[in-house]
């Protein structure tokens, strides 16, 4: 938990390990250009991109129109479970498919996330100048 987060709000408030989790992903957020910038090589990089832009809008073209679908007729249980089946495929098969090395000797593959980590409190330094 962010320390600021921790202090502030408190461990026990409600939204504290939400808010935690936001600030996480939104220091995440360019985490997908870096992995692919890494796996590439620089001349193909129009290409990565522009497969990867592909890919991602195939599932958000999939999954929209099934989550409606499914939410309207068959009620949100059943499509919570057939959308959480369909996240754990594409995860265990991004897991089997991705090279363990990307042919330069360094390891591909996920890397852990990057906490958010609080600025240092600068009070001290407003209220000396």
């Amino acid at each position: 938990m962010d320390p600021v987060i921790a202090q502030q709000l408190g461990l026990a408030h409600p939204l504290a390990r939400h808010l935690d989790d936001f600030l996480t992903d939104l220091a995440n957020a360019g985490a997908s250009a870096h992995t692919l910038r890494a796996s590439v090589v620089r001349n193909a990089l129009p290409e990565a991109f522009a497969a990867q832009f592909s890919l991602s809008h195939l599932a958000w073209l999939i999954t929209y129109p099934l989550a409606g679908w499914l939410g309207g007729s068959a009620g949100f249980t059943l499509t919570w479970s057939v959308l959480a089946a369909l996240t754990g495929t594409g995860a265990i098969g991004a897991l089997l498919l991705w090279p363990r090395h990307d042919g330069r000797g360094t390891p591909t593959g996920p890397t852990a996330p990057t906490r958010h980590t609080p600025s240092p409190d600068r009070s001290a330094l407003t209220e000396a100048a």
